[in-house]
């Protein structure tokens, strides 16, 4: 949520201060689900880090896209523009490799945050867990390029 008393730098500072955290979050849960072998059934303790890791998740990749990434965009230009122009501008600002690896994790955290799927938590988590280190990489790129942008505006 905004602050109606921040300045626009200070709203992005802040953003990116909770996307650190967040981030924290779920390498923590990684790094937890990571040694859990991903075949056969689960624990009722291992579904609940399953659990958890797929909420950080998706709660890191909406904070990065629906608050970083489009606040860098209005601090930069005034208009973040569409999800895709978001998207689009990360790659070329070098915050992502690419534009499509944006798009996968968006894909994936609304798979996640509206349960539209189908597929059982090991195949979910499967999928979690081989995009988390790429969203952990843009995560940390996008924390770099917001606390840059406001070290230099006023």
């Amino acid at each position: 949520m905004t602050k109606k008393n921040l300045s626009r730098t200070e709203q992005l500072a802040l953003f990116a201060e909770q996307l650190l955290r967040a981030s924290d979050y779920l390498r923590e849960c990684y790094d937890i689900c990571g040694k859990i072998a991903i075949e056969g059934s689960f624990s009722r303790a291992e579904l609940r880090e399953f659990e958890a890791l797929t909420a950080r998740f998706a709660r890191l990749a909406d904070l990065l896209l629906q608050k970083v990434l489009r606040y860098i965009g209005t601090v930069e230009a005034n208009d973040a523009g569409t999800i895709i122009d978001i998207m689009n501008r990360a790659e070329k600002q070098s915050i992502a490799e690419s534009a499509g690896d944006l798009s996968d994790i968006r894909e994936l955290r609304n798979e996640i945050a509206h349960e539209y799927a189908t597929r059982d938590i090991e195949a979910v988590a499967i999928d979690v867990l081989r995009w988390t280190p790429i969203l952990l990489s843009i995560t940390d790129r996008a924390t770099q390029y917001a606390n840059d942008l406001t070290a230099r505006l006023p």
